[in-house]
């Protein structure tokens, strides 16, 4: 007996799994000649008859039934060997890596993170903070971090890497508060006292610039630089300084610890989370993207639906842009 060819003996699983030419050929994609073909020499090859035909469709033999066992076997396997492959080449099944600026990102990762850990305790864990995203950017194409959550980049930084939109944030003006000018917030009200603000290699600085720009207020001249948003935050709850953050930086602290009023000069940006164009997502990448949707949620921060599509369905909507918004 000659060797089996493995796709016609696939066809012939599919033929009876399906129980028609035409159905077999349809899900194939190929023509019922062609099907009708395939089936011939695979009989040829093994000498016996493998499919009966009636009234009622095709109905395997004895021979064809054996066959079947086979091919379902040799069909697990292969979709086997594709997931692993997937896997190989987008990140390890059974770890996650994530990257994040700091800010307020990095704060419902971390929620996320203790949601998806709760749950998932098989799963080996990375997550790299850095101010520099281009660093994490890097490392992404690199292949050392699966993806990274972090606010708008310039396309250049990205260097084709996908970014996928997770969630809306606004900056917002922040005093503690029992802050003198608590009651009458406003970047005029607060020129005399200290700004707590980033530097210039975090990339933000030119937005909230803006902001003072557009409020017909220039930049304060007593600065208090720092590349931390946690750092700046403990030096407004514990001083008379006011600090300009995203809205979800404050979420925690807003109402209760610190004083916020959203810039109406400040246009809306995109949190997203980036990852490699070629990557489809693992099973713990999308576990943990749930999880981050949840906690969205229970904090009332609508999530984009582009955010809800990839976690469902390891991939970007077809219609949405690998560049950013």
């Amino acid at each position: 007996m000659t060797r089996i060819d493995p796709q016609r003996l696939l066809r012939l699983a599919v033929l009876i799994k399906e129980g028609s030419f035409r159905k077999a050929a349809d899900t194939l994609g190929i023509t019922q000649p062609a099907l009708s073909q395939s089936i011939a020499q695979l009989e040829d090859e093994v000498g016996v008859q493998l499919i009966t035909r009636s009234a009622r469709g095709v109905q395997p033999t004895v021979y064809g039934e054996a066959l079947y066992g086979h091919a379902r076997i040799i069909d697990s396997e292969l979709v086997r060997a594709t997931q692993q492959i997937q896997n190989l080449f987008a990140g390890s099944s059974g770890s996650l890596l994530i990257g994040s600026p700091t800010g307020g990102g990095i704060f419902i990762v971390a929620q996320a993170i203790c949601g998806f850990m709760s749950a998932r305790s098989d799963v080996n864990m990375r997550i790299i903070e850095n101010v520099q995203v281009e660093e994490l950017i890097s490392q992404l194409h690199d292949r050392t971090i699966d993806l990274v959550v972090c606010p708008k980049l310039p396309e250049i930084a990205l260097r084709g890497a996908r970014a996928i939109r997770l969630l809306q944030t606004k900056r917002v003006l922040c005093v503690r508060k029992n802050h003198p000018m608590a009651d009458d917030l406003s970047i005029e009200n607060l020129k005399d006292y200290s700004f707590v603000c980033p530097p210039d290699d975090m990339g933000i600085l030119s937005d909230i610039k803006s902001v003072f720009s557009l409020s017909g207020q220039p930049i304060p001249s007593r600065l208090i630089i720092s590349n931390s948003i946690s750092l700046a935050k403990d030096i407004v709850l514990n001083s008379d300084a006011f600090t300009i953050i995203s809205d979800i930086s404050a979420l925690r602290e807003s109402g209760s610890e610190l004083i916020c009023k959203e810039m109406p000069s400040s246009r809306s940006s995109w949190y997203y989370f980036v990852c490699r164009p070629e990557y489809i997502a693992t099973e713990p990448v999308r576990a943990f993207l749930g999880e981050f949707i949840t906690v969205c949620e229970q904090w009332g921060l609508p999530v984009h639906s582009d955010a809800v599509h990839y976690q469902k369905f390891g991939r970007a909507p077809r219609d949405s842009s690998t560049s950013q918004e």
